[in-house]
């Protein structure tokens, strides 16, 4: 556009409709950033938050496996300490039997050089009974060196398989203690979810009961919520069956292959569990365009109407 021939307030006059122009473009575009936004962040919300299923294994109580750490922790602590104290002790007995024996020894070697000595002033360090009383003596130092060796090792021994008792007893006693916990929240969270099963079917079943009193029927819904329960009473049955096998595995030698037991028991009664809940959906899918309203009552109404 050529300026050159319009006037000042013209140009001034452009100059304004191209500013307001352009600020409406730059408000649509903020517009449009701030909704592209928006949108995102419920996107993102929605693909971080999936929905809860209704036969759900809740997840552990962080609480509880946090005192099991700790607890654990200690212990570990505990018998590390214990483990040091009889290292300890076993070195200072070990220092005491060698220190017992080579004073044994310079004692023995002492005689021997008194009995050379001896052997010398009088002339018979090569007789017989000289050399005979040398042998022994030199055999009774030998005897010395070995018995101080072997009462070493067999301390050194009984200092082992002591600890190593410990770090077994403490690791039975971690492995039951995590069996235990990790038994308790499984049993709670298997009976948790057959009340919610349970709760479920309890209120498909007063859904049938109003059908049924409003004139309608609902066989269908009725045999599949039987099922259900039926399933349900198995389920029940079988996780107070786990309680006596979780303190069968703890009571026996190998607490944690005797425990695969319990999940394999654990993993059948949650597949019951979804069976009964699948059961239960499938009730109340049958139940589906069934009103609840008395013939009475719509007849009733009709009449007013008119």
């Amino acid at each position: 556009m050529n300026y050159r021939h319009m006037s000042t307030t013209a140009v001034a006059q452009k100059t304004l409709q191209f500013i307001a122009a352009g600020a409406v473009i730059l408000a649509g575009l903020s517009w449009a950033l701030s909704a592209q936004a928006e949108e995102t962040t419920n996107a993102a919300s929605t693909e971080t938050t999936p929905a809860p299923k209704a036969t759900g294994v809740r997840p552990e109580g962080k609480t509880t496996r946090k005192e099991v750490r700790t607890d654990s922790k200690e212990a570990r602590k505990d018998t590390r300490a214990e483990v040091q104290e009889n290292r300890k002790e076993a070195r200072t007995e070990i220092k005491e039997v060698r220190t017992e024996a080579k004073e044994a020894v310079a004692a023995k070697r002492a005689e021997v050089k008194e009995t050379v000595k001896n052997a010398r002033e009088d002339k018979t360090l090569k007789t017989p009974e000289t050399k005979k009383v040398l042998e022994e003596k030199r055999a009774e130092i030998k005897d010395l060196r070995q018995e101080a060796k072997e009462k070493v090792a067999e301390k050194r021994e009984a200092v082992k398989a002591e600890n190593r008792t410990l770090l077994e007893e403490r690791r039975a006693k971690e492995i039951g203690e995590k069996i235990r916990t990790h038994s308790q929240k499984l049993i709670e969270r298997l009976s948790a979810a057959v009340e919610r099963v349970e709760t479920l079917a309890n209120r498909t079943e007063s859904r049938i009961k109003k059908i049924e009193e409003a004139g309608g029927t609902a066989t269908d819904a009725k045999k599949s919520l039987e099922t259900a329960r039926g399933i349900l009473t198995e389920a029940t049955t079988s996780i107070a069956g786990l309680k006596a096998m979780v303190d069968e595995a703890l009571a026996s030698n190998d607490p944690k292959e005797a425990y695969t037991k319990v999940e394999e028991a654990a993993t059948l009664i949650k597949e019951k569990i979804e069976a009964a809940h699948a059961k239960v959906v499938e009730a109340i899918t049958s139940l589906k365009g069934m009103s609840t309203t008395t013939k009475k009552s719509e007849e009733s109404k009709t009449t007013t109407s008119q």
